[in-house]
């Protein structure tokens, strides 16, 4: 009863600023989070599927006579796909294997509460650079955007109930998405199991090999094997 108790008060802080959370079974939330990271791997893969797809029937304008325009989005895009993978890398270390069992505050987790997902976005928005085109960095970010936004309050109704104090404290003090060095802490050695390490890190490589494909169809565009039906901005 206590425990529900510190739960329900946690998920009362959280609707009050406007991080909406209701005080419903440990159960019930942690199979409605894994639900909910399911469906969003899937319409992920979907999208990037989507924009793979368009990018061999359409041609980056940028790469007709604005050649410079389009190295440079390239060349962000590479930078910022980096830096994305590298952050991914760094948060997976953290939490695999430790995400179902307590509440991680150290190394990423203590400059926002969902680095992961800050390190994705980042990634993602690469990958869009990567295109040479302007428009699929801003249909990543705004569609992992939404995605996250409602994935990240299923998963605080799940902390919220298990964690309760521990996790009123830790939303208090450390920023939701956007990181923060205030609170910054690192601890000098950090459990990982190797399974979600895997999944994790082999899950950055796919989406590296993705920049190679965006590559080689470009290179089919200029070969003139691919058609460009319409211009991508």
């Amino acid at each position: 009863m206590a425990r529900d108790h510190l739960s329900a008060n946690v998920a009362s802080k959280i609707w009050q600023r406007g991080e909406r959370a209701a005080p419903i079974s440990p159960g019930t939330v942690i199979e409605a989070a894994m639900n909910g990271s399911r469906l969003r791997l899937r319409l992920t893969r979907l999208m990037a599927i989507c924009i793979i797809a368009v990018y061999c029937i359409g041609r980056p304008y940028w790469t007709d006579g604005h050649s410079v325009v389009a190295e440079s989005l390239f060349l962000i895009g590479i930078a910022l796909a980096s830096f994305g993978a590298a952050g991914r890398a760094w948060a997976v270390c953290y939490i695999s294997g430790q995400k179902m069992k307590q509440l991680v505050r150290t190394g990423p987790y203590s400059l926002c509460r969902n680095p992961l997902y800050f390190f994705n976005m980042i990634l993602g928005v690469g990958f869009g650079f990567c295109t040479r085109t302007i428009m699929a960095p801003i249909v990543i970010f705004v569609v992992l955007g939404a995605l996250y936004h409602f994935q990240i309050r299923r998963e605080e109704q799940r902390l919220a109930n298990q964690f309760g104090t521990e996790y009123e404290s830790y939303f208090q003090s450390i920023p939701r998405f956007f990181p923060s060095f205030r609170n910054y802490t690192e601890p000098v050695e950090i459990c990982i199991s190797p399974v979600p390490l895997k999944n994790g890190l082999f899950g950055i490589a796919f989406l590296l090999i993705l920049i190679g494909v965006l590559e080689l169809i470009q290179g089919s565009h200029q070969a003139g094997l691919l058609p460009g039906l319409f211009p991508i901005f």
